[in-house]
């Protein structure tokens, strides 16, 4: 299941208890409310979450805190890791602390 809205598109692939989550566009205030839905719908039964963000141009303070969500249940069902993220994006990641709470690669 693909959802895009022309600034953001969710593409998931699931295997077993890993999903792997695609993430393209800008996550912010309008497509945040898109990406936490699928988050509160998505995570039962996942021991290992990945997100690649590669292809995501902006993350908002209202994406930050989907991430910080998809975190707390991650360390209470298994793992979470977020990979491709941009120089601009770790550096709004490292300045509100997110940096520490989350494994980047």
């Amino acid at each position: 299941m693909s959802m895009e809205n022309g600034m953001f598109s969710i593409n998931p692939k699931r295997e077993g208890e890993k999903l792997t989550v695609t993430l393209k566009g800008e996550i912010n205030i309008i497509t945040s409310k898109e990406f936490e839905d699928y988050i509160d719908a998505n995570l039962a039964g996942v021991s290992e979450l990945i997100f690649d963000i590669s292809e995501v141009e902006y993350v908002s303070s209202a994406g930050l805190r989907v991430f910080l969500i998809s975190q707390k249940i991650m360390n209470e069902q298994g793992s979470m890791v977020i990979l491709g993220m941009s120089e601009e994006i770790k550096d709004t990641f490292d300045i509100t602390g997110f940096s520490q709470l989350m494994r980047i690669e």
